[in-house]
């Protein structure tokens, strides 16, 4: 049936011979974002450039095809575009439509975003949703009314002599709480597994240019360790040109 949608160790629409962040290896899937629990070494994955960057080597697919935000592939009679899903950088939803039907498959999704930045949902006759926080006691403020009480909080551990330590996921988490802090003139300190470090080393990059966010304090952690590294900003540029 093309209009059904099953469960087989991930979310599957048979009748186009596509799954959804599948739980185990398939021979064409879609992933969603590179957190490692989604990503599976499938035979060819659908995923963002972005997503395709940032999974590590021993969970990458073996084959893909990268689609950009509001691009179209044809899958068989039918059509696939991605949307962002705002949960980390890459991530997206999936917006398959075939013969007047459509399906919505959001993977993980962040509605509100700091700046009252709102992430579009597409229109779906199916839709298929990310349900990790689906019970009613979940409840989530305003973005940048907690960006605000964790600048508060920071800053009075500092004006007591204490160091204080933010807990967030490695990849994801800790570059957007590092954005939405910079405002507040904060310095950090990154535990070795954060994902910016790791980047550089993989990479193998003989020079590195930042942008957003810390620039010149990342530029000059990675020249401390021997790498040509430097901020596209212009006072760094002067400095490097001394």
């Amino acid at each position: 049936m093309t209009r059904e949608v099953v469960w087989d160790r991930g979310v599957a629409l048979p009748g186009h011979r596509l799954w959804l962040d599948p739980l185990v290896v398939r021979s064409f899937a879609f992933i969603s974002h590179a957190h490692t629990d989604h990503a599976r070494r499938h035979k060819e994955a659908l995923l963002t450039p972005q997503t395709l960057a940032l999974i590590p080597e021993a969970r990458r697919p073996r084959g893909w095809r990268m689609l950009g935000f509001g691009e179209i592939l044809r899958r068989g009679e039918g059509s696939v575009s991605l949307y962002p899903a705002g949960h980390m950088l890459g991530s997206a939803q999936l917006h398959f439509q075939h013969d007047g039907w459509s399906v919505l498959y959001t993977g993980d999704i962040k509605l509100r975003q700091p700046g009252r930045i709102e992430t579009f949902v597409p229109r779906a006759d199916v839709l298929i949703l990310e349900s990790t926080y689906g019970r009613p006691h979940f409840r989530f403020s305003d973005p940048d009314e907690t960006v605000e009480v964790i600048a508060r909080w920071c800053r009075r551990a500092l004006d007591s002599r204490v160091t204080p330590v933010l807990l967030c996921h490695a990849l994801g988490k800790t570059e957007e709480v590092m954005l939405a802090l910079a405002q507040y003139g904060f310095r950090f300190a990154l535990e070795k597994r954060c994902e910016l470090m790791e980047v550089v080393e993989r990479s193998g990059a003989e020079q590195v240019y930042t942008v957003h966010g810390y620039t010149e304090d990342f530029a000059r952690s990675l020249r401390r360790k021997g790498v040509r590294a430097w901020a596209l900003e212009a006072n760094e540029q002067l400095a490097l040109a001394l």
